[in-house]
């Protein structure tokens, strides 16, 4: 059960609270309309006015108190008298007869210097009569966070079977010297605690088995929070329509089942079976967040591989790598880890984070295959390919509009092919600016991207085999190419490049570079020719 800043019962009486000091400030009403409360602190107290003579504490003049009555009518009461703790009516609803509920005071806000010398943690009471003992029921969780920088939305902590949030709807960002955030919950044990910034990237801080940590009545206990990476980054999914699911299946036997679990609340993680458990998504913006209980090295082998189910309406956010690393700090992508990871997936409308940059042959062939409602690609920061790595990645991805930027300059076999085979919807080609080319590298790469007109520089002077075969065929409305290549001896390397192109185009060729064929394995007839600057 979820609960709110304080607990439910104490929030729903709780209004903020204003310490008003100036005698002309307090008119109250004719005492025959209202009753009159008599109000005694208890111990543990919280501060509002300090003798220093003996260190007592007790109500001071203006101090403001909200009753609410058995029929749940609430009324704002002032002090008028604070030898005798006599409050009067002030402002709100006539209020009948008990049991009555009290509150006083106010947590501190979402992230501020506090201590107890100088405010006021919230102070309850519950009475059937009109004198009311107030006692401090709660305590403060101090989490001191020490990362540059970390917009922090919400602070979240559990003592096992209730979570207490706190939630700001500006997050707050923090600092390397250590930024502080007050949450007020209940006295007692707690488990764990959770901390998520605006990106929901959020980080979690379980006690050992067995143990916990404790938050007593009027008190700061303080958690220190010092990773300045602010935890991992789990792969999550949010639905964007109620209803949907989240599951996988696995194609084939594996011989090695990955032991993965999941969490709706960012607290307490649950066995994921692969093939049986199905997670359910009932309101549109419900989370789901997926880490490996251990390490893994892959979801694939070869032909055989554990893949993802989505319905509905799903986006994924987060680092995919936590499928095999739950501390996200694995940087390379092992042998056929993602292979067909999202296959089919119509569902999706937002792929995960891919941070990798080390890759192994076909780490992420033909991981969004048909993903037909996917409208961006992720970053792909990798420098270096490794064999069949981007194979099909996205292949009839046909709501893709947005190419990631390929950053690398080493190529190896079959690295891009058919890397966006017939994206249909997409409009601007990534740029290629590796010098060095491999086999079949680019082969089919944009083939049926009937939406490109401007093909990308290939600045390669010198072609390997297959390496642009089919590349641009059936771009019908492709009408623009700048290909630098002076040695285009390599077998197969144009084949049909340019077979259904625009029927009219601007072809840019080296100076120097007068052995280009006409037509489809070649410069397009039709096309006029012009030399490169």
């Amino acid at each position: 059960m979820k609960k709110t800043l304080f607990f439910a019962a104490v929030a729903a009486l709780l209004c903020a609270f204003a310490c008003t000091k100036e005698v002309d400030e307090f008119v109250p009403q004719p005492q025959s309309l209202h009753k009159v409360f008599t109000a005694v602190i208890s111990s543990p107290a919280t501060r509002t006015s300090l003798d220093l003579s003996d260190g007592s504490i007790g109500w001071e003049y203006g101090d403001e108190i909200t009753v609410t009555d058995a029929l749940s009518n609430t009324a704002i009461y002032t002090c008028t008298d604070a030898s005798a703790g006599t409050f009067e009516y002030s402002s709100g609803d006539d209020l009948g007869d008990g049991p009555y509920s009290a509150t006083y005071g106010e947590a501190p806000a979402f992230a501020q210097t506090y201590s107890t010398t100088q405010g006021r943690l919230p102070m309850t009471a519950e009475s059937s009569s009109e004198v009311l003992t107030f006692t401090v029921t709660c305590g403060l969780l101090r989490v001191n966070i020490k990362a540059d920088g970390i917009a922090i939305k919400s602070v979240a902590v559990s003592d096992g079977s209730d979570t207490y949030t706190l939630t700001s709807t500006d997050p707050v960002t923090t600092s390397a010297t250590g930024t502080p955030f007050y949450i007020a919950v209940p006295a007692g044990s707690y488990t764990a605690f959770a901390i998520t910034d605006d990106e929901d990237r959020f980080c979690t801080k379980k006690i050992q088995e067995g143990k916990s940590f404790s938050v007593a009545a009027n008190t700061i206990q303080g958690i220190s929070f010092a990773d300045p990476a602010f935890g991992p980054k789990y792969l999550c999914f949010t639905a964007e329509e109620d209803g949907s699911t989240v599951g996988m299946a696995i194609n084939g036997t594996l011989s090695s089942v990955p032991s993965l679990e999941y969490c709706t609340d960012k607290i307490s993680w649950n066995p994921f079976i692969i093939g049986s458990t199905i997670v359910t998504l009932t309101n549109a913006g419900d989370k789901v967040y997926f880490r490996n209980s251990g390490t893994a090295d892959s979801f694939s082998e070869s032909s055989k591989y554990a893949y993802f189910v989505l319905t509905g309406k799903v986006a994924a956010s987060g680092n995919v790598m936590s499928l095999l690393d739950k501390t996200c700090q694995a940087t390379a992508v092992p042998q056929y880890a993602f292979l067909k990871l999202f296959q089919n997936c119509s569902s999706l409308t937002k792929a995960p984070d891919l941070p990798a940059t080390t890759l192994a042959p076909a780490c992420y062939d033909r991981m969004f295959l048909h993903c037909s409602s996917l409208p961006e690609a992720p970053e792909l920061p990798a420098t270096t390919l490794d064999k069949l790595c981007y194979e099909q990645m996205f292949s009839y991805c046909t709501s893709l509009i947005e190419a990631p930027e390929l950053l690398a300059t080493s190529l190896s076999y079959r690295c891009y092919k058919q890397m966006f085979y017939c994206c249909t919807s997409l409009i601007e080609a990534p740029e290629l600016p590796a010098t060095s080319l491999a086999e079949d590298c680019y082969k089919q790469m944009f083939s049926f991207c009937t939406s490109l007109t401007k093909a990308p520089e290939l600045p390669a002077t010198s072609l390997a085999n297959h390496c642009y075969e089919e590349m641009f065929k059936r771009c019908n409305n492709l009408s623009y190419v700048k290909c630098l290549a002076t040695n285009i001896s390599a077998s197969s390397c144009l084949t049909n490049w340019l077979n259904g192109v625009a029927s009219s185009g601007t072809f840019v060729k080296k100076t120097s570079m007068n052995d280009w064929p006409s037509g489809d394995s070649g410069i397009p007839s039709g096309w006029t020719v012009e030399d490169a600057n």
